[in-house]
Formats: structure tokens, sequence, C-alpha cells
């Protein structure tokens, strides 16, 4: 049997309420819970521990200094979304002059020009995904090791925090 999804106005305002709520819920637990692993995760790395005694570390660094490793988390976005955005227009700015040029070709070579492009561009693509993404991949496990370092060695204030008392 095939089954569909229904159409958004057939949906209840129970199920609409329920949807919402659990999103609520389970967005922040699913985002706390992996900001968990990773810090038990360098905690049996870096101080051996085991398992439940990493998990335990983790939610006592969680639990001090979240709004610290909130800041963390946004930045490490900020960074990839930028990177993500700097490939695209590598990108678009290494094969539009190929795209320019096919509008002045007849259509039988503008075909086999298009179909040579697209074909070294998507290697080119997945070259450069792969590169930026093994880059980012080793910046962020980086800079969380260091944020863990420091969180563990010394106490540090949230940027937002220092904000805040500079203003007063």
């Amino acid at each position: 049997a095939i089954t569909t999804l229904a159409p958004v106005a057939q949906f209840e305002s129970a199920q609409l309420l329920v949807t919402i709520i659990a999103g609520i819920v389970f967005i922040p637990l699913v985002i706390v819970v992996s900001f968990l692993t990773r810090l038990a995760a360098m905690s049996i790395v870096l101080e051996q521990t085991h398992l439940g005694q990493a998990v335990q570390r983790a939610w006592k660094l969680f639990a001090e200094h979240w709004l610290v490793i909130l800041e963390m988390s946004i930045v490490s976005f900020i960074v990839v979304g930028v990177a993500s955005v700097v490939v695209l227009l590598g990108l678009i700015v290494i094969f539009l002059p190929y795209f320019v040029g096919l509008s002045l070709e007849t259509a039988d070579v503008a075909l086999i020009r298009l179909e040579n492009t697209l074909y070294v561009g998507q290697w080119v693509y997945l070259l450069l995904s792969l590169f930026t993404g093994a880059v980012l991949t080793t910046w962020q496990w980086s800079a969380w090791t260091l944020l863990f370092q420091t969180l563990r060695d010394s106490k540090p204030a949230s940027t937002l925090v220092r904000w805040i008392g500079s203003v007063k």
C-alpha cells in the first residue's frame, strides 16, 4: 500500500499543536545532546575517562558554561556558512565564462560544450567540496578541542556577558 501525506489544509489543529510543541521540545534537546556528545568524546580522548565519567564531565562543563558553548556553535555555524558561500561564488566565477560562451555558439556545439562543462563542473565541485569539508571539519574539531581545554582549565566568561558588563 502506498501512503501519501495529507495536505496541510487537512491537518487538525491538535495535530498542528502537537507538531509545534514537539519541535519546540526536541530541537533544543537534540542540540544539547549534540554538545554533550562532543564534550564527552573530548573527555574520553583528552582525559582518558570512561564513558560514564565522560558524560558526567560533559554535563558539568555544559551546565557551567552553556553560554560559551552556544556562542562557539554560533561562530562555527557562521564560519561554515560563509565558507560554503565562498565556495559557491568561486564555482560561479570559474564557470560563468563557459556558460556565457555557450550563448554565442550554434545549438550543436553549445550542447556539446554544455555537457563537457557540466561534466568537468561536477568533478570540480566534488573535489572542492571534499577539500573544503576536510578543512572545515579539521578547524571545527580543533576549535572545539581548544574550547574544551579552556573550559576545563579556566573559567572563561562568555563574550555576551563581557559585552554587557562593559556597558555598565
